[in-house]
């Protein structure tokens, strides 16, 4: 009977997905089941939910509070079924922003640009979402195969891989085969120095389907007392400061050098390369399957590009996604992690996250076959010097 391994959470070990909730959790998703997000009009308390939920993911990210906020309320951004979504729509942004700047540069006409097929760098470990785009968005992927040794992009390879056909670069943060990082910052720096001399605009964006709720929470062991517990007001309070943590400008250079000065380099909008990030809400995100967020920089010349506006359900309302009518599940479940756990919550549950992958890696290395060792580890996570995190 396949209900025997389907309704049996604990036996899941390898879907890239929460699958256990807690009782209360399992309610709040009942109640999103109701909602149909794409009608904002009728469901206006679930849109600020949503909105409201963008908002800390981009601070979180340390987005600067761009010009529209005061406007519009909530940073440039969307809630998506899942980070493939979440990546086709941040694929399609840097092809569209890419494609008016190279028929401006090139003098050719709407349609002229349309026969020109752009490119996109990034690693050869890139997930499934982005071999969906280039089969369904004609982009040419070029990839650059890391080494063995470090099995991350490298930042002199991808500057000698862009050209003025180039749309963009991905840097994976945490990527599906041994959780390693793109060196995001390093990718930055060796943009800026591209673009200044040759006249392009590459940016980048990070697909943080792994490690977007990862890297913000392990700069650092978590408080040795206290807990995610204290009841309903401590969370939520926690929760506000993981909201508020980015500050309206998100912190700029400064924000940068402290991320570095923690031992980790910046991976997020403190970089000026860096046009979009997205991430899977439904893996350390720790909210329920289909659950994806996107957020961009600005309006302007980024998000604009894939907003519709819908006015034939009753009112205007805009979308920022593939998709139309979903339900408000992964949003309401979202929310209810950020308020159940808050800033503290996701500390611990990174630091037993990576405690465990260390006692694994001991133990899988301690490992012999005879005279030599039995498994050779590719280490996603060290610390300076080589020595294991």
């Amino acid at each position: 009977n396949f209900h025997l391994l389907d309704f049996k959470p604990l036996l899941n070990t390898s879907s890239y997905v929460n699958v256990v909730f807690e009782p209360e959790e399992i309610e709040v998703a009942k109640l999103g089941m109701s909602v149909n997000l794409a009608d904002q009009t009728i469901y206006p308390g679930s849109l600020r939910l949503h909105n409201n939920a963008v908002n800390m993911v981009a601070e979180l990210w340390r987005c600067h509070r761009p010009a529209s906020y005061d406007e519009f309320g909530c940073f440039p951004g969307a809630g998506t079924i899942g980070s493939t979504e979440a990546c086709l729509l941040a694929g399609l942004v840097l092809k569209f922003r890419w494609r008016a700047w190279y028929a401006a540069r090139q003098c050719l006409s709407a349609a002229e640009v349309k026969g020109v097929v752009p490119n996109l760098v990034i690693s050869t470990q890139f997930q499934a979402a982005w071999e969906k785009l280039f089969k369904y968005f004609d982009v040419e992927p070029r990839l650059i195969a890391p080494r063995l040794s470090e099995c991350t992009l490298d930042p002199g390879e991808v500057a000698r891989a862009v050209d003025d056909r180039t749309m963009g670069v991905v840097c994976i943060l945490g990527d599906h085969y041994g959780g390693h990082y793109d060196p995001v910052q390093a990718v930055s720096e060796a943009l800026e120095a591209v673009n200044a001399a040759k006249g392009f605009q590459v940016g980048i964006h990070v697909d943080a389907a792994s490690g977007g709720f990862v890297a913000p929470f392990h700069q650092a062991p978590p408080a040795a007392t206290g807990g995610a517990g204290g009841g309903p007001a401590a969370a939520a309070a926690a929760a506000a400061g993981a909201a508020s943590a980015g500050g309206g400008d998100g912190g700029g250079a400064a924000a940068a050098a402290a991320a570095a000065a923690a031992g980790q380099p910046a991976f997020d909008f403190t970089l000026p390369c860096v046009l979009s990030m997205s991430a899977s809400g439904h893996k350390f995100g720790q909210s329920c399957a289909g659950t994806g967020w996107v957020v961009w920089r600005q309006r302007e010349g980024l998000a604009d590009f894939v907003k519709t506006d819908v006015a034939y359900l009753g009112g205007k309302a805009e979308s920022f996604t593939l998709n139309f009518s979903r339900p408000a599940s992964g949003a309401y479940v979202q929310m209810f992690k950020f308020l159940r756990l808050g800033r503290e919550g996701y500390e611990r549950l990174t630091f037993n996250m990576l405690s465990t992958a260390s006692l694994i890696r001991r133990g899988l290395r301690a490992m012999r076959l005879g005279d030599k060792p039995r498994f050779v580890i590719l280490d996603a996570f060290r610390a300076e010097g080589g020595a294991e995190g």
